[in-house]
């Protein structure tokens, strides 16, 4: 059977007008729906969830050095004379302190990125510690001794906070200030101190008004006044009803100079930078006069008085009083008032003193001072700011510091020797192992003397390390004389 294959059609396709709405069909139009968009949060920082940048690092480790350096540099330029902040006074530190102190904190909060609050505490902790540093640190100064005088008097005799601001010997002392007018009527300003004015500079002219002093001791103060700051004609004195009135003239006169010397014989009341005028009160003991029983008594040292005596002696406002006064101590027993006289010794380094009257004086602190004090520390700077000025130190000094043994001064002892090795060896021997460094080297000098001397020194005073330096030095010489030291040194020094 045949079968023939029909055509495949739906249900009704075939009939005509078949309505095909029955069957499925898509929707003509979708179906509305309701849909939430996506949010994204912020993109966190690299940094944060990765390594710092290298310039956050930098800046971390830059700001710690900021403040570690310049803390560093603070304490080695103003702990001893001659360091960089020699003369610079405090309010430049603080300016110093705290631009430093500012650079440190910006560092320290912007290289912090993670954790910039505790950046900025260690910032802020570290300007107060340079600001602190700043104001504690002493100040010392080129011209003179004084901010190492004042160091070592509180370090020997103790915080002297406790004592009255005005000692007895200051009754008229008040802390009543008088006004510029007031002061101008009291000292008579227009006949007593214009005139001097007129004559040239303002700034050439600076009064010093006393009260309730002698009259009699102008001329002490007079003279020393013109001493001490140099002036080419004593100060004019005129009298008042109360005290005098001192006209200092000349020259150019800084009146943070004038006021520190007039300190010297008695005590600052007040200063007007307006009139340059300083006004104070006399020290009554500084222009005592020596009588022939007081004379007696300071000659005397089995005297129970001798001591005392010589102390308030070293205070007088005449040069001649105090260096006999230094001369008789040089020579006594140190069995009272020690601590008291060596600190009157070593603030009289801060003033000019004629080489023999140094010598004196150093020679008195030798008596005086005890091992651990601080005054060796005190003489050598004294005699290193000499030798910078190219004065002669006086052998009293080296040997004082020899004795003692002060590392500051090793390398101006080794300086002073190589200038005259025969009369100055005897100091460096002294000096022991601690100059032998700086000895070594001199073995290399041309000068075939000072390499003989060099050998003979360090075969006094070197230790094995000198060793290699002094069996080169054999080696390449071609002086026999100089072999046979060097060989005689090396024995001595071996066998140590």
């Amino acid at each position: 059977m045949i079968a023939h294959e029909r055509d495949r059609f739906y249900p009704d396709e075939i009939r005509k007008k078949a309505d095909l709405s029955r069957f499925g069909r898509a929707p003509i139009s979708s179906a509305p729906v309701e849909f939430r968009t996506m949010e994204y949060g912020k993109i966190p920082k690299q940094p944060m969830i990765g390594p710092a940048p290298p310039a956050r690092n930098f800046s971390l480790v830059g700001g710690l050095l900021v403040l570690i350096l310049t803390a560093l540099a603070f304490y080695l330029g103003a702990e001893n004379v001659g360091g960089f902040l020699q003369d610079v006074e405090k309010p430049q530190r603080y300016v110093l302190a705290g631009f430093f102190g500012l650079l440190g904190f910006g560092l320290l909060t912007w290289g912090n990125i993670r954790k910039p609050i505790l950046g900025a505490i260690i910032g802020l902790l570290g300007m107060a510690g340079l600001l602190a540093m700043a104001y504690y640190l002493p100040v010392h100064r080129s011209a003179t001794a004084v901010g190492s005088a004042n160091e070592f008097e509180s370090s020997v005799i103790g915080d002297q906070s406790e004592k009255e601001e005005a000692p007895a010997f200051f009754p008229g002392i008040t802390e009543e200030k008088l006004t510029p007018q007031q002061v101008m009527r009291k000292t008579r300003w227009e006949s007593a101190v214009l005139p001097l004015v007129s004559r040239g500079d303002e700034n050439q002219v600076a009064a010093i008004w006393v009260r309730s002093m002698e009259e009699f001791h102008n001329l002490q103060i007079r003279k020393y006044l013109q001493q001490e700051l140099e002036l080419p004609i004593r100060p004019d004195f005129r009298t008042l009803s109360d005290g005098g009135i001192f006209v200092l003239s000349g020259i150019p006169l800084d009146l943070d100079q004038v006021e520190f010397v007039a300190e010297r014989f008695g005590e600052i009341e007040q200063v007007i930078p307006e009139l340059r005028l300083i006004q104070m009160q006399v020290n009554p003991t500084v222009l005592g006069e020596v009588s022939n029983e007081l004379t007696s008594k300071l000659s005397n040292p089995d005297d129970g008085a001798f001591y005392s005596l010589n102390y308030a002696e070293l205070i007088a406002l005449d040069r001649g009083r105090v260096k006999l006064a230094i001369k008789r101590l040089a020579t006594a027993e140190p069995i009272r008032m020690r601590k008291d006289i060596t600190v009157r010794l070593v603030g009289l380094l801060s003033e000019k003193h004629d080489p023999e009257t140094l010598g004196d004086l150093a020679k008195a602190i030798e008596v005086w001072s005890e091992e651990g004090d601080g005054a060796d520390r005190i003489v050598a700077d004294m005699g290193t700011r000499m030798r910078l000025r190219g004065q002669p130190v006086p052998d009293e000094i080296l040997r004082f510091v020899a004795e003692r043994k002060t590392p500051t001064a090793a390398s101006m002892m080794v300086d002073l020797w190589a200038e005259s090795p025969v009369t100055r060896q005897s100091y460096l021997e002294s000096y022991g192992s601690q100059a032998a460094p700086l000895v070594e080297p001199f073995l290399r000098s041309e000068e075939v003397g000072m390499a003989r001397s060099a050998a003979i020194m360090l075969g006094k005073i070197g230790t094995s390390a000198q060793l290699p330096a002094m069996q080169e030095a054999l080696a390449e010489s071609s002086d026999d004389e100089l072999k046979l030291v060097l060989e005689e040194a090396i024995k001595r020094v071996s066998q140590r």
